[in-house]
């Protein structure tokens, strides 16, 4: 037994019979044909219709967005939208807001607002240092680290 390959431009036929059929629009009425090419379009780009109970499509691309062809047919989209999953997720009152919910301030001059954090539980030092005190300046964005021990008081901090 051979297996005898042939490049896809010489293989016409069995790439013709493979590929998907989206139907003729040689039996639809000269008004609708625009619209069967549209949804023809549609399959190709890979968007889902939906076929509706009562005559209409709804069109559902699977990421972000649905929409109903028919406007008539509410019911249905009730229903479709309430069953997925991607449609509930894009409603208003499930998207976070983008940006700060408050203004940043600006600083003026240096050292005029300053972060602080510790880094604590690390490996000792010879001195018995075991921390990190991190302070960063929001103006200038200089930092400073200083070795500290987590039994300081706060005057040995300042």
């Amino acid at each position: 037994m051979s297996v005898l390959y042939h490049p896809r431009k010489e293989n016409v036929v069995v790439d013709a019979l493979s590929g998907l059929s989206t139907g003729s629009v040689a039996h639809i009425e000269e008004e609708k044909k625009e619209l069967v090419r549209d949804v023809h379009r549609l399959v190709r780009l890979g968007v889902q219709l939906v076929d509706s109970t009562k005559g209409g499509f709804m069109v559902h691309n699977g990421s972000e967005s649905c929409f109903v062809v028919d406007v008539n047919q509410s019911k249905d989209t009730a229903g479709f939208v309430a069953k997925c999953l991607n449609c509930q997720q894009v409603k208003v009152e499930h998207q976070k807001l983008g940006g700060f919910s408050q203004d940043i301030s600006i600083p003026t001059w240096k050292w005029e607002y300053s972060n602080m954090d510790f880094i604590v539980g690390l490996p000792r030092t010879r001195q018995q240092h075991y921390s990190i005190w991190v302070i960063v300046d929001r103006m200038t964005k200089l930092a400073h680290f200083l070795r500290i021990k987590v039994s300081y008081s706060m005057e040995d901090y300042s």
